[in-house]
Order: structure tokens, then sequence, then C-alpha cells
């Protein structure tokens, strides 16, 4: 019986995929289709919440404390009930996708995690320091 269900559930997902193919996660490094979202010349954290998520209103908090230790990076809110994103799907929220000011891809944090946000952001920060030397 497990095995019947299994399979079951194996065969609407791949069925499910080749129906849609947009549903595919696509990887963020890649992912070209956020460029609107991206402020030219600043880090930008790219953050996909809802309203209604507890842990997407964390998050914001822990954002904004790391975003006062790093003033030059620069957030876009995306509201997963308001904005769909062509090419992404976001299965948990809060989901960040993290850039430096060259718009490549740093990281990215699924859940309230200050931790990695931190890490990603201490990245950035090297990346931005590499380049002033330059």
């Amino acid at each position: 019986m497990r095995l019947i269900l299994g399979l079951t559930i194996f065969l609407l997902a791949v069925t499910s995929l080749l129906q849609y193919p947009e549903a595919r996660v696509m990887p963020a490094k890649n992912a070209d289709f956020l460029n609107p979202y991206r402020v030219p010349g600043k880090a930008t954290i790219v953050s996909f919440r809802a309203r209604w998520c507890s842990s997407c209103e964390a998050m914001r908090h822990i954002i904004e404390k790391q975003v006062s230790l790093h003033p030059t990076v620069r957030v876009k809110e995306i509201d997963v009930d308001e904005i769909s994103v062509p090419g992404l799907r976001i299965s948990s929220i809060p989901h960040l996708f993290i850039y430096d000011e060259n718009s490549g891809f740093v990281g990215e944090v699924r859940g309230a995690d200050e931790g990695s946000l931190a890490s990603l952001l201490k990245k950035v920060d090297s990346v931005k320091s590499r380049h002033l030397q330059l």
C-alpha cells in the first residue's frame, strides 16, 4: 500500500512538472529573472515573504537590524501572494536571495535565520572591500 501511495505521489509530481515547466526551481545564482528586483550598484537582499507569515515578520526585524549594520545594502520585498516571479517557485518563506553590488549571487537564506544572513552580509562586505582595493 505504501509503495502504491509513494508511486502515485511521484507520478503526480512528475506530471505537474511536465505540464508546468515554470514550476521547476531554478538555481538562484543563474536567476536572471530576479534582475528587476536588484538595485544596480548596491548589494541587495531580495526577500520573499507574505503578510500572514509570522516567521516573515520575525525575519523582517532581523533584516532591519542587519541592514542597520550594513547601510549600503538595499532590501526589495516581494509578497508571494501578490507578485509571482516568472521562472521561480518559492516553496517556503521567508526566503532571501543576497546579491553583491555587482549583482553577483552571494547566497540565499531560508527561514528566519539571523546567523546565515549575517554571514552572507559579511561576504558582501568582503567583496566590496576587495573591489575598493583594486
